[in-house]
């Protein structure tokens, strides 16, 4: 019960600091008895807590805990705002749910696409000149 106080307080800090998520493997057997602990606890509903068999080291399971809010588009929200950006263009393979759909087999397009978006022309034609200059 120790264990659980401790990590409660290390769980605090995900609100109040820089902490995406705690990660923790062991065997499946030990990281199942924890989770089971974990998820009587009166405040594990302000978090998420996910588990999974480990696929890289059969008989070990692994456990991520996050703040409960934790996505992708807070984790956006959230990079717009420290940033001061007032604009994002999101790339993904899932149609619909980005600004711009990749195939999962075609990352070349992503590559283009990004460069097509975000080169900068002043350098471009200036890299150019400079090319004919030298032959």
């Amino acid at each position: 019960m120790i264990f659980i106080r401790i990590l409660y307080r290390i769980l605090e800090r995900i609100w109040y600091e820089y902490i995406v998520y705690l990660f923790l493997i062991d065997e499946k057997e030990k990281v199942e008895k924890l989770h089971k602990k974990l998820m009587e606890q009166p405040w594990v509903c302000d978090f998420k807590v996910v588990l999974d068999d480990s696929v890289n080291y059969p008989g070990y399971a692994y456990m991520k805990i996050y703040h409960k809010d934790a996505t992708r588009e807070h984790m956006l929200l959230n990079l717009q705002a420290m940033l001061n950006m007032n604009k994002i263009i999101t790339f993904g393979s899932i149609e619909g749910k980005y600004d711009v759909y990749i195939q999962d087999a075609d990352k070349d397009y992503m590559v283009k696409k990004l460069k097509k978006l975000f080169e900068p022309v002043g350098i471009k034609k200036a890299y150019q000149r400079k090319k004919n200059d030298n032959n």
